[in-house]
């Protein structure tokens, strides 16, 4: 954190990529919550868990980058309770996405398709690791 520029940007809102509700029960955790959690904390801005994984996908990692780009097609959605609000609360607001690792961008690219109705003033992401 202390090593990098995300300090000194401006965000509204924190939304952590969703993990399935299945893999979450196994694994106990979201790594994308728990650094968006800590960001949040750091930067004092609000973490927004207002997505849901509508579906279990597989691994990205064990797909063709064609593969990746179906896995994760129309596979997020907003949240129930955030339904009859999500484009009020988002509109015109600086949106930090947060996972744990990006590929491809797909998932990345599909979290923020949901929310671009909402018209945020911009849509940023911040990874803890890049496959390149």
């Amino acid at each position: 954190f202390e090593r990098t520029n995300i300090k000194n940007m401006e965000f509204d809102y924190i939304i952590p990529v969703p993990l399935h509700w299945t893999r979450y029960a196994k694994r106990g955790y979201n790594q994308a919550e728990v650094m968006a959690k800590f960001l949040g904390k750091k930067l004092n801005i609000p973490v927004l868990n207002i997505l849901k994984r509508k579906k279990r996908t597989s691994f990205q990692s064990r797909l063709t980058l064609v593969e990746r780009k179906e896995n994760v097609k129309n596979v997020f959605a907003v949240k129930k309770k955030y339904k009859d609000n999500y484009k009020e609360l988002l509109n015109d607001k600086r949106i930090l996405f947060i996972d744990d690792l990006c590929t491809t961008g797909a998932t990345l690219k599909n979290t923020a398709r949901v929310l671009i109705d909402s018209k945020p003033q911009s849509l940023s992401a911040i990874v803890a690791c890049r496959v390149v």
